[in-house]
C-alpha cells in the first residue's frame, strides 16, 4: 500500500468542499441545523416548564417529545444517506444535482435494515466491553456508503466490504477520523459552525471511501497480456 498523505488529502476535502459549499451548506441547514435547534428548543422548553412547577408531568405534556424526536432522527437520517450519496459524486469529478441528496426507497430500506443490524452488533460488543464496540463501529465506517455503492451486493456484503477496505487502510482512515473529529468538534462549539463542519465531514469520509474503494477496484482487475487485449 503506498503512503497516504494526509495534509493533501485534506486539502483535497477542503477544496472539493469549497467548490460545492453553497449547496452542502443549505442541505445542512434545512437537514440538520434547523430541524436540530426546532427539536432541542422545543425539548428545553418542556422540561424548564416541567420543572418550574415541580409537578408529575402528563403525558400530553411529553407528546411533542416523542413525536419530535423520531421525526428529527428521520430527518437526519436522509440528510446524511442523501449527502453521503452527493459526496460520493463530487469526489469521482462527477457533476451531482440537487436529485443526487435523494435515494430510492430500496436503498433507504436496505440502510435502515443495516442501521438495525449495526447497532445491535455493536450494542452486544459494548455490553461485553466498550472497547470492542468502538472498534466494531470503525470497521462498519462505510457500510452505508458500500450499499449506496453497491446496491449489487447483499446487506451482509456491505458489511464484508466496510470490514476489508477499514482493514486494509486502517491507519489512514483511523488518523483522519481523528482529525475529522477534531474538526467537527472545534467548529460545533460555535453552533452555527455546524452547519459547514457536517457536511464537510461526510466529504472526507467519501473522499476516503472512494478513494479506497477505487483504488482496491482497480488493483484487483486481471492484468489482461497485450497479445489477447482487444
Amino acid at each position: 500500500m503506498q503512503e497516504i498523505d494526509f495534509q493533501d488529502l485534506l486539502i483535497d476535502a477542503w477544496n472539493k468542499f469549497k467548490e460545492r459549499w453553497k449547496p452542502l451548506c443549505l442541505a445542512s441547514l434545512l437537514g440538520y441545523f434547523i430541524p436540530f435547534v426546532a427539536f432541542f428548543t422545543m425539548y428545553f422548553v418542556i422540561l424548564f416548564g416541567v420543572m418550574r412547577y415541580q409537578e408529575q408531568p402528563e403525558l400530553s405534556t411529553l407528546m411533542p417529545i416523542f413525536i419530535g424526536c423520531p421525526i428529527f432522527c428521520v430527518i437526519l437520517f436522509l440528510f446524511a444517506v442523501g449527502t453521503e450519496n452527493y459526496c460520493m459524486k463530487i469526489c469521482r469529478g462527477q457533476n451531482p444535482e440537487t436529485k443526487d441528496f435523494f435515494l430510492s426507497g430500496k436503498t433507504y430500506l436496505r440502510i435502515i435494515v443495516a442501521s438495525f443490524l449495526e447497532g445491535i452488533i455493536i450494542s452486544i460488543a459494548i455490553l461485553l466491553c466498550v472497547i470492542p464496540g468502538m472498534i466494531l463501529a470503525f470497521f462498519f465506517a462505510f457500510v452505508s456508503y458500500a450499499i449506496i455503492d453497491h446496491p449489487e451486493l447483499g446487506i451482509i456484503d456491505c458489511f464484508k466490504h466496510s470490514w476489508r477496505l477499514v482493514k486494509k487502510y486502517w491507519k489512514p482512515i483511523l488518523i483522519l477520523f481523528v482529525i475529522n473529529y477534531a474538526i467537527q468538534s472545534v467548529l460545533s462549539s460555535t453552533i452555527v459552525g455546524i452547519i459547514p463542519c457536517y457536511p464537510f465531514g461526510i466529504l472526507l469520509t467519501s473522499l476516503l471511501y472512494t478513494k479506497f474503494n477505487d483504488e482496491s477496484a482497480n488493483n484487483a482487475q486481471p492484468v489482461i497480456p497485450p497479445s489477447y487485449q482487444l
